[in-house]
């Protein structure tokens, strides 16, 4: 069955039927909605293999509430980032079923070791969200808001956002549902025992670990 839509002022003519059998295997998994969705987080080739496949298993548990504190130790380069701070926001926000960490109404709060790290995953994430292929599939469900739509925080139609920040910068009056702490600290400093108990006890214990709206469901 062909349906005429419309998406920014354009008709499209889609197979409504294929095109909700892609939304759907989408939805239902994350690796599938990286590798549909990795042309427009990364140039170069999708390269899968069983550690992705393992962290958007544990990610599928965090959305569903199963998993509610997740650690992820991965070598470099094995597309963590990629996967965690980019694609997992987006897929989060196109679930259909609405929950404390599910649904597009999910604030999201972001960290790394370095500003510009973070900086530089919420662009992707804001990419992919504004792509042709995404607004086609969940683009009725929200809208980027005109209003906050910044690399440092933007905010969809249905109140869920996306916030960074850095370690040991202030997150006074702001929260989230689901917090994501990407490298908190970089690779020449992991192995200094004053700078992970720096990360650790003050900026964690002390500062962002209270930063969940809700602590029994975030």
């Amino acid at each position: 069955m062909a349906l005429i839509t419309e998406l920014n002022g354009q008709k499209l003519d889609v197979d409504w039927g294929l095109l909700e059998l892609d939304r759907l295997d989408c939805e239902d998994s994350l690796y599938t909605f990286i590798q549909k969705a990795w042309k427009f987080i990364d140039p170069a080739p999708f390269q899968g293999g069983w550690a992705i496949e393992a962290i958007c298993e544990h990610l599928e548990a965090v959305c569903d509430g199963e998993i509610r504190r997740l650690l992820i130790n991965i070598p470099p380069r094995m597309s963590k980032s990629s996967v965690t701070s980019v694609a997992f926001p987006a897929w989060v926000w196109a679930q259909r079923n609405a929950s404390p960490t599910s649904g597009p109404r999910v604030p999201f709060l972001h960290a790394s070791y370095g500003y510009n790290l973070s900086l530089r995953d919420s662009v992707k994430c804001r990419r992919l969200i504004k792509s042709t292929w995404y607004r086609k599939l969940w683009g009725e469900r929200f809208e980027i808001v005109k209003e906050q739509d910044q690399k440092v925080r933007f905010r969809n139609s249905v109140d869920g956002e996306r916030l960074i920040t850095s370690i040991g910068s202030g997150v006074t009056g702001e929260g989230g549902n689901i917090i994501i702490v990407d490298d908190p600290n970089a690779a020449d400093e992991a192995l200094s025992d004053t700078v992970t108990r720096t990360t650790n006890e003050e900026w964690w214990d002390g500062t962002m670990g209270t930063r969940l709206n809700d602590p029994k469901t975030g």
